[in-house]
């Protein structure tokens, strides 16, 4: 392991030091969809060049209550219904964001809402959000639908070639079937 690593706590996967993108000479672009408590821009906020967006559908105020203090300045933030989330408005939230096209993004990473795709119960749900693998609940359902809008948008303007990486967390679910 190089030097420049450190072991997290408590899994062993490596941390990269911010010393690892002193190099840097392009400022790498990081998006999350669906940003919640912004867990991959948390990581990525590690390489000081890196400019961060998060978009979500939350009100700011809480959004920044739920990142750690030190980085509620530093990540961009922008609220939106991201089940109207088109190819044009993506383009236009990263222009007047960041002032970049979408292929300048290094990487965009979305999270499907946990409070419907999540398996684990809250025990908070008054119907069930899925029935045989389908969405039941209005939450689920409207879930569902802004998960569709936000891959489709994805997929058309991240083309394989376009050379920015797109990753969906846990699309191995019964639930993602259907994408």
């Amino acid at each position: 392991t190089s030097p420049a690593l450190k072991q997290s706590t408590p899994s062993h996967h490596p941390i990269p030091d911010s010393a690892d993108f002193v190099d840097s000479v392009t400022p790498r672009n990081y998006v999350e969809l669906f940003a919640g408590t912004a867990s991959m821009l948390q990581y990525h906020a590690r390489d000081p060049t890196a400019r961060l967006l998060a978009i979500d559908h939350m009100p700011e105020h809480k959004f920044r209550k739920l990142i750690p203090a030190h980085l509620r300045q530093r990540i961009i933030y922008y609220r939106c219904d991201l089940e109207k989330l088109t190819e044009k408005k993506y383009s236009s939230i990263l222009r007047r964001k960041l002032k970049i096209t979408p292929t300048e993004v290094t990487h965009v990473h979305a999270l499907p809402p946990c409070e419907s795709f999540s398996v684990a119960s809250r025990c908070l749900e008054t119907v069930k959000h899925y029935l045989c693998d389908k969405p039941n609940s209005p939450i689920a359902i409207k879930h569902s639908k802004m998960l569709h809008t936000v891959v489709n948008t994805l997929n058309r303007t991240h083309t394989a070639t376009s050379g920015t990486v797109v990753s969906l967390e846990n699309p191995v679910s019964k639930r993602y079937k259907t994408l």
